[in-house]
């Protein structure tokens, strides 16, 4: 039987019980996807698994295919094509990055932010500097992910204000995230929310992992306070 090694890179078939969901996943994406399980359920009832998982050979667990995993499972198969891959302290990278083409919800996309950008910093600065190349790191988490360390700052505001239907209204998308941040401040949270801000800009700029230049936090500036 060919080693791990060996199999790295080719289509395998092996017992769906192996494959390990990954806790990560269910931190960043939520489980609400009842029209595409629906239509991923039907596909794989009339054409089988025609799309391997992604798996990282040092867990076993999940890296890409959390979905078609929990379909399989739920069509009681006992099988499941995988391909392995080997990943170290990166998996989280790759899995977010396994995930780029997905249809996300806001949240997912500020989840997928928040968890890259921890990520990235935990991560040895020659190691950071090989996945970003020239870019800095806010540069990079937009081209990622494409969400913004404003809209971040922004949501975060929301969530903190106690906002509850607000908050609901812009993760149904019902309020963009801009507006919502509108109502916060003409609710009366203007100092507050300013002053998270501020506080945000000012670790931006004493936190030298984020490689921010002066102009960088101008732009945040600007774009946080512009009508």
């Amino acid at each position: 039987m060919a080693s791990k090694n060996e199999q790295i890179g080719k289509v395998l078939r092996v017992s769906i019980d192996k494959i390990k969901q990954n806790p990560i996943n269910f931190e960043i994406y939520s489980s609400k996807h009842t029209k595409e399980d629906e239509d991923l359920q039907n596909s794989i009832q009339l054409y089988g698994q025609l799309e391997p998982v992604l798996v990282n050979q040092n867990t076993n667990q999940l890296i890409s295919g959390h979905r078609r995993y929990n379909t399989l499972k739920r069509l009681g198969l006992d099988k499941i094509n995988v391909i392995y891959k080997s990943v170290d302290v990166l998996e989280t990278i790759e899995l977010i990055q396994s995930n780029r083409h997905r249809d996300k919800s806001l949240v997912e996309r500020i989840n997928e932010y928040r968890t890259l950008k921890t990520e990235m910093k935990s991560l040895p600065l020659q190691k950071r500097k090989d996945l970003m190349g020239s870019l800095k790191l806010r540069d990079y988490l937009h081209k990622e992910i494409g969400i913004t360390h404003t809209n971040d700052v922004r949501l975060q505001s929301i969530e903190d204000s106690g906002n509850e239907e607000l908050l609901n209204s812009v993760l149904s998308g019902e309020v963009s995230l801009k507006s919502a941040f509108r109502i916060i401040n003409n609710m009366g949270g203007d100092n507050e929310v300013r002053d998270n801000l501020k506080s945000e800009i000012r670790n931006s700029i004493k936190n030298g992992k984020d490689n921010l230049s002066i102009q960088d936090v101008f732009s945040i500036v600007e774009e946080v306070y512009k009508k």
